[in-house]
């Protein structure tokens, strides 16, 4: 065959304006063959979805920005005992017992009954105001009131931490061990996010062991870790009973000479269900005398987990020298001693692992 044939093979040049010819190529056009039809409507409903995402990404960060200008200022609000008592609406009446630097707090909202913070966990070790967890704690009368609403109860992505509403909080009154939640929520950080760095090791444990914790009712409370550990919240997520922490807040009394079945929420069993799934180990005494909280935020390796936290108050007659003993004494457990769930072994093994704070 000649070189004039083969020329004549080849199609025409199109002259037409370069982008006149880009929009061919995408967008649907007079005499396409059902392939490029077909080809272009991929391309134009992928662009599509893609422009949809786009557009809730920025709205989730950057949407909610009034909310978290007003988180910030919320923190300056943090109770202090040389705060001074701030003058109450006339329509606002404080519970019996509340202490007066409350007062500016509660006036926002009736259903603050703490606030929770992690002293030694900061983003600048030297500047207080950039504590990683630092927040005011809520109570409703369920459970679902604040999980997405802030302390102005306005919707918000990342809500409030709030004890559970089974056991209010009054000047007289509390759980044994108090149940705290808050929404993991990854990339942003916010409320238990950071929780999760708990996962990284005993040196990170040892650095950040005491939660500053108090009522309304209470100042100078701190809490020294006693358990971290994975939790199920549902029955299907373990081949073993399922260890439902959440539910042990008053411990129910077994008097062993007299009850002849210990009582499922006994002290025992919850001694028993944080000891033995915690990732640590201590030397740390505590007793049905103490008081507790538990905080609990979501845990993304597998769906549906739980990461959870224990810590008992530290009682009157406890020195820094006994908090310093007690700290040094933690250690990581190993893997074959940590009772995980089978839902978690199914997918990673009979190994624990800290896959990053924003995972």
């Amino acid at each position: 065959m000649s070189i004039k044939n083969e020329l004549a093979s080849l199609p025409a040049k199109d002259n037409t304006n370069f982008f006149i010819r880009v929009l061919k190529y995408f967008v649907p056009w007079v005499g396409d063959t059902l392939s490029d039809l077909f080809r272009k409507f991929i391309f134009v409903a992928s662009l599509v979805v893609f422009s949809i995402c786009v557009s809730q990404l920025i709205d989730f960060y950057y949407g909610t920005e009034e909310s978290k200008l007003a988180n910030v200022a919320l923190q300056e609000l943090a109770p202090k005992p040389d705060n001074e008592p701030v003058t109450l609406p006339p329509d606002v009446e404080p519970p019996e017992e509340m202490l007066p630097q409350w007062y500016e707090l509660y006036s926002l909202n009736q259903d603050v009954i703490g606030w929770l913070s992690i002293d030694t966990f900061r983003a600048d070790p030297d500047d207080e105001t950039t504590r990683f967890i630092n927040h005011p704690v809520m109570q409703a009368k369920d459970n679902d009131f604040y999980l997405y609403r802030d302390i102005y109860k306005n919707y918000c992505e990342w809500g409030s931490l709030f004890a559970d509403y089974f056991y209010p909080v009054t000047g007289y009154e509390r759980a044994d061990n108090m149940v705290i939640y808050g929404h993991n929520m990854r990339s942003l950080g916010n409320m238990f996010t950071h929780l999760l760095e708990y996962k990284r090791g005993v040196d990170f444990l040892k650095a950040n062991p005491i939660i500053d914790f108090n009522t309304i009712y209470t100042k100078n409370d701190r809490y020294i870790i006693v358990s971290a550990f994975i939790g199920t919240s549902e029955e299907n997520q373990d081949t073993a009973p399922m260890f439902d922490y959440w539910r042990y807040g008053k411990f129910e009394k077994y008097d062993k000479k007299k009850d002849k079945e210990e009582p499922h929420y006994s002290f025992h069993n919850f001694y028993e269900g944080i000891t033995s799934r915690s990732w640590y180990s201590s030397d740390i005494d505590f007793n049905e005398d103490d008081e507790y909280i538990t905080l609990s935020t979501c845990s993304n390796e597998v769906k549906g987990l739980r990461w959870v936290i224990t810590a008992r108050k530290i009682r009157d007659d406890e020195t820094q020298d006994d908090i310093n003993k007690m700290i040094k004494s933690y250690k990581k457990k190993d893997d074959k001693d940590i009772k995980l769930p089978s839902s978690w072994v199914n997918v990673w093994g009979q190994v624990t692992m800290y896959k990053g704070w924003d995972y």
